[in-house]
């Protein structure tokens, strides 16, 4: 069991796409990681960066897949957890 906060570092490839499948929700930066939440079916979150069109890499195959079009160096916090809860909404999770 994963607990709040736990990084995971070193993690098998089998055993993490067993955490992102059984986890409420995946929340990433890293196409890597997001494809791999995708092969799971895994409600998923990306933080996308903006100098990337949205039909490059993002994971289209998930429908529960959301994300924020962005710039790290300028995304407003608030932004970030407006764009959060809309997803959760959309899951059903709040």
């Amino acid at each position: 069991m994963v607990q709040s906060g736990e990084w995971l570092l070193g993690i098998p490839l089998d055993r993490l796409a067993h955490i992102m499948r059984e986890c409420l929700f995946v929340v990433t930066l890293d196409n890597g990681m997001a494809h791999m939440a995708a092969s799971q079916g895994s409600r998923e979150f990306i933080f996308y960066p903006r100098v990337l069109s949205t039909y490059y890499i993002l994971p289209w195959g998930n429908k529960r897949m959301e994300f924020i079009h962005m710039d790290p160096s300028t995304l407003n916090p608030v932004q970030a957890v407006w764009a959060l809860q809309n997803a959760w909404k959309k899951w059903g999770i709040v």
